[in-house]
C-alpha cells in the first residue's frame, strides 16, 4: 500500500519497576533483520556444510533479508527467486546482484529442485507446491511464513518425512508451519532450535536429511535487539529524548 511494506512493528520497552514506557523503537526494519537472524542460526546448524544453492519462494519485504542472511552462513554460489509476480522476484533478484553471486528468477519447480536450501517467506494459506519430491535429500527448508491459524506453506507429506524444529515447538504446532502435520500426527517430533545450538539435541544426523525449520517468530526476539538498538542510539547520542 502506497510503496510501503505491507508489514511493520513498534517495539515498546517498559520499566521493570513501574510499568513506564522508557522506549519507542519503530521496529519495521529491526523485526526483518531478527527473522532473517534466527533463520541463518537455524541455517547454520541444520544445512548442509556445502550447501550453495538458496531457493527463496517470496520476494516480499522478508525475502532479501532471509538471503542475505543465509548467505552470511554457507558459501552460497546461486540463488533462485520465486514469486506469484514475476516482476518482484526480477527485482528482488537485481537488489541481490551485489552479492557476488549468480542470482536469477526462475519458476517454483526449478527453484525446489535446485535448493540446497529453501526458504519460503509468503503469506499463504495452501501449499505453495503439492508434489514432496520436489525437495532433494539432504535439503534445508526455512519456512519462515506461516505464523497464524491456516496460514500454510509447505505440503504435509513433505513435512512428515522430514527432521522438525521450530523456534517454539508449541507454538509451532498451534500457529506455525507444523499446526497442519500436528492435526493429522499429534505426536509428531519437534526439537528446539535453542536446543540444537546447545548440542541438547541433534540437528542434521545424515547428509540425506530433509530438515524444516519453522519460525513463527518470538516477542522476546524482539525485546533484546530493541533493547540492544536503543543503548547504541543513546551512546551515539542518535536517540530523541523526551520528557513525559
Amino acid at each position: 500500500l502506497k510503496g510501503r511494506p505491507n508489514h511493520d512493528s513498534t517495539t515498546l520497552l517498559m520499566d521493570n519497576d513501574d510499568g513506564s514506557i522508557w522506549a519507542i523503537v519503530s521496529a519495521g526494519y529491526l523485526n526483518g533483520l531478527r527473522t532473517a537472524a534466527a533463520d541463518a542460526v537455524a541455517t547454520s546448524v541444520l544445512a548442509r556444510p556445502d550447501a550453495a544453492v538458496v531457493g527463496m519462494l517470496g520476494a516480499g519485504h522478508q525475502a532479501e533479508f532471509e538471503v542475505r542472511a543465509v548467505a552470511d552462513v554457507r558459501p552460497i554460489e546461486s540463488v533462485l527467486v520465486w514469486s506469484r509476480q514475476g516482476a518482484r522476484a526480477r527485482e528482488l533478484a537485481g537488489r541481490l546482484s551485489d552479492l557476488g553471486v549468480t542470482v536469477q528468477s526462475a519458476d517454483m519447480e526449478l527453484v525446489c529442485r535446485s535448493a540446497d536450501i529453501l526458504i519460503s517467506a509468503t503469506p499463504s494459506s495452501e501449499p505453495l507446491f503439492t508434489n514432496p519430491d520436489w525437495i532433494r535429500p539432504g535439503t534445508h527448508v526455512s519456512a519462515m511464513g506461516a505464523d497464524t491459524p491456516g496460514k500454510q506453506e509447505l505440503p504435509v507429506e513433505l513435512v512428515r518425512n522430514a527432521r522438525l524444529f521450530a523456534d517454539l515447538p508449541e507454538q509451532s504446532r498451534r500457529i506455525g508451519e507444523f499446526q497442519h502435520v500436528t492435526s493429522v500426527d499429534p505426536g509428531v517430533a519437534i526439537a528446539a532450535i535453542g536446543d540444537v545450538v546447545t548440542g541438547s539435541v541433534p540437528g542434521r544426523v545424515a547428509q540425506q536429511d530433509i530438515t524444516i525449520f519453522d519460525s513463527s517468530g518470538i516477542a522476546l526476539q524482539d525485546l533484546f535487539v530493541a533493547e540492544r538498538v536503543v543503548s547504541v542510539a543513546l551512546s551515539a547520542n542518535a536517540a530523541v529524548v523526551v520528557e513525559f
